[in-house]
């Protein structure tokens, strides 16, 4: 009877222990099938982040163009209306340039699905650098862009109501009377503060730039890890 009772109590423990690895085997499978899932969806968030920043990127470029085409525009101006020598076509485009304003509206999609999850990004710096993007360096630039907008048509306002008939936006603008001395003096005067606002935010926007490229290039340095794992 003892040793009946022995073999039963080894068998017991035995049956335990086998019960207790095939326990630890199922969780340690759905912890792997768990790991598996949240790095599908850490690719797919990164992914997606990635073909915001271009298309921000994209945007953001189109805006820094204009605001290079106005500073161009400016220079000319300031140079020939000192002159006599001003012809219309000429002056013409560059106040439509100087009228012209490309706004900033931050693509954000993904990076707000991600926060609604808790931003699941495993590189814990990357992590970081995503959010100071979308939650800091995003608002910045566009307040930037939006404040000499406000600026400028608080302060320009008066030419639609004296000497402009119409603008053909991005292209040239019309005037209601032409040659008008006391158009180009008001211009030139005014160009003046202008310009500076207008360098310092195309500077913004240009830095804002480089630091949407570098992001970029920082997911898709992530994602190339996981094509090599």
């Amino acid at each position: 009877m003892e040793n009946k009772t022995g073999k039963y109590f080894k068998y017991a423990i035995g049956e335990i222990i086998l019960v207790v690895i095939g326990i630890l085997i199922a969780l340690q499978i759905n912890n792997w099938n768990e790991v598996k899932k949240e790095r599908k969806y850490e690719h797919y968030i990164l992914t997606e982040i990635g073909n915001n920043l271009s298309a921000d990127k994209a945007q953001i470029q189109e805006i820094l163009t204009q605001r290079q085409k106005t500073q161009k525009s400016i220079k000319r101006m300031r140079n020939y209306l000192k002159t006599q020598e001003i012809d219309k076509d000429t002056f013409a485009y560059d106040l439509g340039q100087l009228f012209t304003f490309e706004r900033y509206f931050p693509i954000r999609t993904a990076y707000e699905v991600s926060k609604s999850k808790g931003l699941p990004i495993s590189n814990p710096e990357l992590r970081t650098q995503i959010a100071n993007y979308y939650e800091y360096e995003q608002y910045k630039v566009q307040s930037s862009i939006k404040d000499i907008e406000n600026v400028f048509l608080n302060e320009f306002q008066v030419a639609y109501e004296n000497y402009l008939a119409n603008s053909e936006y991005g292209v040239k603008v019309a005037f209601t009377k032409y040659p008008n001395p006391e158009m180009n003096k008001w211009v030139l005067n005014e160009l003046i503060s202008f310009r500076q606002n207008n360098f310092v935010t195309t500077e913004k926007i240009q830095i804002f730039k480089n630091l949407s490229k570098s992001l970029l290039n920082e997911v898709n340095n992530e994602l190339q890890k996981f094509e090599n794992k």
